[in-house]
């Protein structure tokens, strides 16, 4: 069955504490890194948007985009927050970064 996940990124570090104890290294680091500040910047969010906080959607572990929503509801993707992983195999006649973001945005 396939599933999908959507949620605020302020709940990612709650979320991320709960594998903390399936590190396998004898020191204590994260297991997840958050890199919500650095992919989705809050200068990039679109004007008016209702979101405090980027979304986070992920079909895989290397299949996933940040988001946050225009004034209208749509979403708008982050340009470095989203994955092109899959997408590879696709000439485009365009920036790759610019295609990759219009993919997760249909």
């Amino acid at each position: 069955m396939d599933e999908a996940v959507v949620t605020q990124s302020k709940v990612a570090a709650e979320i991320a504490r709960t594998f903390d104890s399936l590190n396998p290294y004898s020191v204590a680091v994260p297991f997840f890194k958050d890199e919500t500040e650095e992919k989705a910047p809050r200068a990039d969010y679109p004007k008016g948007s209702p979101d405090a906080h980027s979304r986070f959607f992920g079909l895989s572990s290397k299949r996933y985009c940040l988001f946050v929503r225009d004034r209208h509801g749509r979403p708008v993707v982050f340009k470095r927050g989203a994955s092109d992983h899959g997408l590879g195999r696709y000439q485009v006649p365009e920036e790759r970064v610019k295609f990759t973001k219009r993919v997760w945005e249909r």
